[in-house]
C-alpha cells in the first residue's frame, strides 16, 4: 500500500481443532486503503485471495486462478446517485511471489541494485504479521 497501518483488527475462531482454524484480519491504512485477509485450514477447498477497498476502487486477487480484477467509480451513473463501475479483469503470470522476492533480493545483493520489496517493506509487513498473531492470541 506505500502507507502505513493505522489500525489492525483481528478475530480467529476454533472450528475442528482447540486452536484458530480461522483468522480474519482488518488492516486500515493512512491513506485510507483498507485490506480483509482470512486465513482458513477449515475449508473443503483451496483458495488464496486478497480484496482490498480504497474510497474509489475495490481490488480483487485471485492468487489460485492467477486474476486480477479492478472495479473503480466511473464517471457516469449507473442509476440516479449510483455510480457506473468500471471494471477491468487480466490474468497475471503464474509463479512463486516470495521466491520470486528471495531471487531480488540475491540479485540485489550481487549487483547492488535495488530489490523488489525492500527492507523496510519487509519490515513492516513482518510487524504487521506479528500484531496480527499478538491481537489473535489475546482471544484463546
Amino acid at each position: 500500500m506505500n502507507s502505513p497501518v493505522k489500525k489492525i483488527d483481528a478475530k480467529g475462531v476454533s472450528v475442528l481443532s482447540k486452536d484458530i482454524d480461522i483468522a480474519n484480519a482488518r488492516l486500515e491504512f493512512e491513506n485510507g486503503c483498507v485490506a480483509n485477509v482470512t486465513a482458513s485450514r477449515a475449508g473443503m477447498k483451496s483458495e488464496r485471495k486478497m480484496r482490498l477497498f480504497q474510497h474509489d476502487a475495490y481490488i480483487s486477487v485471485d492468487f489460485g486462478n492467477k486474476k486480477l480484477g479492478i472495479h473503480r467509480k466511473g464517471d457516469g451513473e449507473m442509476f440516479p446517485g449510483i455510480s457506473e463501475i468500471d471494471s477491468k479483469e487480466q490474468v497475471f503470470e503464474a509463479g512463486d511471489a516470495l521466491l520470486s522476492e528471495i531471487e531480488s533480493f540475491l540479485q540485489a545483493i550481487n549487483t547492488g541494485s535495488e530489490p523488489v520489496v525492500s527492507g523496510e517493506a519487509g519490515k513492516r509487513a513482518l510487524e504487521t504479521a506479528m500484531e496480527i498473531t499478538r491481537l489473535l492470541s489475546q482471544q484463546q
